[in-house]
């Protein structure tokens, strides 16, 4: 079989023909990716595949641009990740069904979107970054040259449940680098489905951004606990504390609250038993089991 034989047209087959290749187009497709030398052992979307990855060779194609063959049954969507070898890429274009196969456009990935949630856990994400000097596509037939001025990126990374987060002024700092930091002044996810196009304007460093990091506007996650005894003799009081403003409660009553405020509580033991004491500051919550014990 030529190497060239998928280029051929969903035409060729007519009639019945055409069932009986849909019937087993998968286990063939799947024999070839066992069998040719261009398969390669890939992840879409952290799950194990096969697949043929080619150069488009085109002059007006973008240097990094791919095309992506996977059998029939492989599950991949605009703004899946692709790894190989360590590499990363995006599939930037819609799924285009062949008999045999299922191919895409492919864009690698340059760098790396790094950034804190709103719970203050840090994230990551492999990006496409482009400047003025740099061309995009839609996906399908043409290439686009962008219009950035010198000090404008263009970001483009998959639509998630991390990513849809992000949002207009959010800074951001690329290759741990002061001459690197950029704001985002527009956010585009509804002009290719899966995808968000961030564009961004170089920013100056802030005293709060991480250059070692790589995360700009850094805060330090609070790691707090309670303080105070384990253990509260029946029909006495303990003191508890904490060192960030937080809402008390307690799961049961073993215990009764004499007094509280945003970072003290009082609690007199009523009935022996286990209790768990709780401290939530709006984003984090604390616990500490104390255990009501005979007063003799």
């Amino acid at each position: 079989m030529p190497s060239n034989w998928y280029l051929v047209n969903d035409s060729y087959y007519s009639g019945f023909e055409k069932d009986i290749v849909n019937d087993y187009a998968v286990s063939g497709f799947t024999e070839i990716l066992n069998n040719s030398p261009e398969a390669k052992d890939i992840f879409i979307d952290g799950v194990s595949y096969k697949g043929i990855i080619q150069h488009l060779n085109d002059n007006d194609e973008i240097k990094e641009l791919r095309k992506l063959l996977v059998s029939i049954d492989t599950i991949i969507s605009r703004g899946s990740y692709i790894e190989l070898n360590g590499e990363y890429f995006i599939n930037i274009s819609d799924i285009d069904n062949k008999i045999f196969y299922k191919s895409c456009k492919i864009q690698k990935c340059n760098n790396t979107l790094k950034w804190q949630d709103e719970n203050l856990e840090e994230k990551s994400t492999p990006c496409i970054l482009l400047n003025g000097n740099s061309s995009t596509s839609d996906g399908v037939d043409e290439t686009k040259y962008l219009s950035l001025s010198e000090d404008q990126i263009l970001i483009i990374i998959p639509k998630n449940n991390d990513t849809i987060k992000i949002q207009l002024d959010d800074r951001f700092i690329f290759d741990n680098s002061e001459n690197a930091i950029y704001k985002i002044t527009k956010v585009d996810f509804l002009t290719q489905p899966g995808l968000i196009n961030l564009t961004m304007k170089k920013d100056s460093l802030q005293e709060s951004d991480r250059l070692d990091l790589n995360i700009a506007n850094y805060q330090e996650a609070v790691v707090a606990d309670i303080q105070g005894s384990d253990t509260i003799k029946l029909h006495n009081q303990e003191i508890y504390t904490i060192d960030v403003d937080v809402a008390w409660s307690i799961s049961n009553s073993n215990v009764s609250i004499v007094s509280q405020d945003s970072r003290n509580i009082t609690l007199k033991g009523e009935i022996m038993g286990s209790v768990v004491l709780t401290a939530n500051d709006g984003t984090n919550e604390y616990n500490k089991t104390i255990y009501v014990t005979n007063a003799f």
